[in-house]
């Protein structure tokens, strides 16, 4: 291919060439494209990216994935002027670049977009705000957790999984209380990415509750995923209860059996690693 030929000569003339690709109409070309411009960060790719990103709403997407790469430092302020386009999709691809960049410059546009009245631009911003991963961002997120969208509820909880800040394991076991199961589920997933090794007894707990519901056995699978992420070996006879539980299994969790197992062995690595 073309793109891979001029991407291995690497040269600022070779990235000029590349930039053209960057409105060709087959998505894989652009895909491709983005991905070298970003790797041999041809900053004079960046109007090019932006003007995408503010102005198409299908090519701009396609964008996001090699901003960083060739982002300069009037980037952030460019995109910020676009975050008041009409068109969702075309915000939902800035609000995302401005999370991928991580520059604390717009955590105040994007604190702005939480009490928008669409619950798809809180969410996108909430988990952008994530993304940066500020003190302000910390604090702009919490109120979110009890937004009335589910959507939003969920996208603020992996934003806090991304975030240093010592409050978060707090904040995440409240949300373990969720009356949705999607939040729940996210919510154990987000503990264990999160990686504090106090999760594991909340996350044990979750595994080990009664199986009423099909729903349960949802809860059941989550929890396992992120014990699976912490990799602490107290969860291992809870998780192999659970596995040889043949009742369970058979009837709720032949889906979940496979998640289970993965955790097993994941935290088997880990100790291995360790040792």
């Amino acid at each position: 291919m073309a793109i891979e030929a001029l991407e291995k000569i690497g040269t600022l003339e070779a990235g000029l060439l590349i930039i053209k690709a960057l409105e060709d109409g087959d998505q894989m070309i652009r895909r491709f494209a983005v991905k070298a411009l970003s790797n041999l960060k041809i900053k004079e790719a960046e109007p090019y990216f932006v003007k995408l990103l503010k102005e198409d709403s299908i090519k701009g997407y396609d964008m996001i994935f090699g901003i960083t790469g060739v982002a300069t430092k009037e980037t952030v302020n460019e995109l910020i002027q676009g975050l008041d386009n009409l068109n969702l999709v075309i915000r939902r691809n800035i609000v995302s670049a401005l999370g991928k960049l991580g520059d604390k410059r717009a955590v105040g546009s994007l604190t702005e977009l939480i009490s928008d009245k669409n619950e798809h631009v809180r969410s996108w911003a909430g988990f952008a705000l994530g993304e940066i991963g500020s003190e302000e961002s910390y604090q702009t997120l919490l109120p979110l957790l009890k937004d009335e969208s589910i959507h939003v509820r969920c996208s603020v909880v992996n934003a806090l999984a991304k975030l240093k800040n010592p409050g978060v394991y707090e904040n995440l076991v409240e949300m373990l209380n969720d009356p949705e199961l999607e939040v729940v589920c996210q919510t154990a997933i987000a503990l264990g990415e999160y990686g504090d090794k106090r999760a594991v007894i909340p996350l044990v707990d979750l595994l080990l509750k009664e199986v009423i519901f099909n729903t349960d056995a949802d809860k059941r699978g989550a929890a396992a995923i992120g014990l699976g992420f912490l990799g602490d070996a107290q969860a291992l006879e809870a998780l192999r209860r659970v596995y040889n539980d043949r009742y369970f299994i058979d009837s709720y969790g032949k889906d979940i059996k496979p998640l289970i197992l993965d955790a097993i062995n994941d935290i088997e690595q880990n100790i291995d690693d360790i040792d």
